[in-house]
C-alpha cells in the first residue's frame, strides 16, 4: 500500500496534479530561507540528518516524520531538492492541522497550504544571521575612518568597529 502511495505522489509531483511542491510567492521566499538553514553543507539538498534535525522542530511525532520523508522522497534518493522541500513543509503543516500523511491529498490545494510551525527556528535563522555578520567583522580587515573631506584620519581593526557598534546601538 504505502509503496503504491509513494508511486503515486511520485507521478503527481512530475506530471503537476494538485500543484504538490507549489506555493505563494510569500511562502516561496519563506522555504528557500528555511531550505538554506537546513542545508548545513550548502550542496543545495536536504539529506536525512539535515532533515532529522530541522524536521524535528515541528514537534510531530517520528512516525509522521518518517511518512512525510518517505512521501517527499518519492524517487527514494535519499534526499530532497527544493521542491521536495516545499512538498515535505507542506505535508508537515497538513499533519500539524491533525491530517494522515497516508491519506492521498487531491483535493488539497497545495498553493495556499500556510508554512508549518516550526518551534525556535526564527530564533536559529536570527543566530545564524547574526554570526555569519560578525564573522566577517572578525577577519584581518583594516577599516579607514576619514573625515568629511575624505581625509584618511586613522586605521581601525575590526573589534573597535564592533565596540564602537556596541556603544552606539545600545
Amino acid at each position: 500500500m504505502e509503496f503504491l502511495f509513494q508511486q503515486f505522489f511520485s507521478s503527481a509531483m512530475e506530471i503537476g496534479i494538485g500543484r504538490i511542491g507549489s506555493c505563494s510567492k510569500e511562502h516561496q521566499k519563506i522555504y528557500q530561507e528555511w531550505f538554506n538553514f537546513a542545508d548545513s553543507d550548502n550542496d543545495g539538498r536536504i539529506t536525512g540528518n539535515d532533515a532529522i534535525k530541522f524536521f524535528g522542530m515541528s514537534n510531530l511525532p517520528r512516525p509522521d516524520l518518517k511518512q512525510v520523508w518517505a512521501t517527499a522522497d518519492s524517487k527514494r534518493l535519499g534526499f530532497l531538492g527544493f521542491k521536495e522541500f516545499v512538498f515535505a513543509m507542506q505535508l508537515v503543516s497538513l499533519a500539524q492541522e491533525g491530517h494522515q500523511i497516508s491519506h492521498v491529498f487531491l483535493n488539497v490545494d497545495f498553493e495556499n497550504i500556510r508554512p508549518p510551525v516550526m518551534e525556535g527556528l526564527d530564533t536559529l535563522i536570527m543566530r545564524k544571521k547574526q554570526s555569519s555578520k560578525s564573522s566577517s567583522l572578525e577577519s584581518n580587515d583594516i577599516f579607514v575612518l576619514c573625515d568629511f573631506n575624505y581625509r584618511r584620519l586613522k586605521e581601525i581593526v575590526p573589534s573597535e568597529v564592533e565596540a564602537f557598534r556596541s556603544y552606539i546601538s545600545f
